[in-house]
């Protein structure tokens, strides 16, 4: 349920920064934004304080029978701080996937992120994962068919 909620969160977060979009000639549109959120820690025993700056470029292609096919990359840079120990952590993550095709009522949204995160000051190393696929029927009804957010430890 989480996971849900974020995804949303990161949806009204792209509508209200909007004014930030730049298009480039090749139809790739930019946009930029702050994302701040604390939740559950897992494996390293506390929750997190993430303060992130994601870039996100999209590329949206409508077909002549009126479907719609949409492909977003996230970039993100940002830290992570142990709220309980105060520890910090960074990344700056390459490419992630968004991809959404649309046909009128019918839709496939697909999303993989994984943030591998760094310890600039102790801690262990981690990365966080969050997959989503949002299938919508020819009726207009809603399917979760995968949806998952995990904290994975590396290392000791």
């Amino acid at each position: 349920m989480k996971s849900n909620t974020m995804l949303v969160s990161m949806a009204i977060l792209l509508a209200i920064v909007m004014p930030r979009a730049a298009e480039t000639q090749n139809g790739i549109v930019e946009d930029q934004f702050e994302f701040y959120e604390v939740h559950e820690g897992g494996c390293l025993g506390e929750d997190m304080e993430h303060q992130m700056t994601i870039t996100l470029r999209s590329h949206t292609i409508e077909r002549p029978n009126g479907g719609v096919n949409e492909v977003m990359n996230w970039f993100i840079e940002g830290v992570t701080i142990g709220v309980d120990s105060g520890l910090t952590w960074y990344t700056r993550h390459a490419p992630s996937p968004w991809v959404i095709n649309a046909n009128n009522d019918q839709g496939n949204e697909f999303f993989v992120l994984q943030i591998p995160w760094t310890p600039l000051d102790g801690g262990r190393r981690f990365k966080e994962a969050w997959r989503f696929h949002f299938v919508t029927d020819g009726n207009g009804v809603p399917r979760v068919y995968y949806d998952g957010f995990e904290i994975s430890c590396i290392g000791r």
